[in-house]
This record gives C-alpha cells, structure tokens and sequence, in this order.
C-alpha cells in the first residue's frame, strides 16, 4: 500500500476516477515547489522549486494492484515520484514530463472541464 497524491481527473468525481480503488485520506497541499499546468483535457504538475505553488488535491491510500493499472494509465507522459505534503509528509504522485512553455498555468488547483489547453492523453 503506497499514499499517493492526485490533483487531476482521479480525484472524486472526476471522468478517471473510476480507476482509483483505495481509501480516501483527504483533501491535501504540496509544499510550495509545484507548478499545475493545463493539458487540455488533464492538468500536469511539475516541480520548479523557489517559484512555486501549494497545489489542491486528494491523497489516497492504493494497494500495488491499483497502482500497476494506474502507472499504465498514466503512461509516458507522467513519472510518479515522491512529493512533499504541505505538513511535511512524503507521498508519491505523478508528474507531468511534457513540455509547458505553452501551456496555460492553472494556479493552485485544476477544474475538469475548464480547460484552455491541448490534449491527446491521459491525466492525472
């Protein structure tokens, strides 16, 4: 069982969640180190350090199973890695390895269905 972060179309009642079996542990922040982005029809998160954000989402608790169809999921585009809680936990979540100098920056958190960008992918 890992926790694991999600900020994008896994969380509850948004269009993935269906995929994400576990238990809820509630709504979090990242330390102020993220950037979230707007793919379209998904958000991605990167790391950028001093100009950061505390990015909104949900922390889950996942058995391996979950994770194994989650990281397929997820796919090329997103690397799951360690991230730090606002309360100083570490958890895992996925970030986003595209590119984002055109990509609209959606602030602290990412509303399905609002979206700017472009999209061809999956989520997070």
């Amino acid at each position: 069982m890992i926790d694991l972060f999600v900020y994008g179309t896994l969380k509850r009642q948004a269009s993935h969640h269906h995929l994400l079996h576990g238990e809820f542990l509630g709504e979090v922040q990242t330390q102020p180190v993220y950037r979230l982005y707007d793919c379209g029809r998904y958000p991605g998160m990167v790391e950028v350090g001093t100009h950061g954000v505390a990015v909104h989402g949900e922390l889950w608790r996942v058995s391996d199973e979950v994770l194994a169809v989650l990281d397929e999921y997820e796919g090329e585009l997103f690397e799951r890695r360690q991230i730090r809680l606002m309360n100083g936990r570490m958890v895992w979540a996925y970030l986003y390895r595209g590119m984002v100098e055109t990509l609209s920056d959606c602030g602290t958190v990412w509303h399905e269905g609002e979206s700017s960008g472009f999209s061809s992918a999956s989520s997070n």
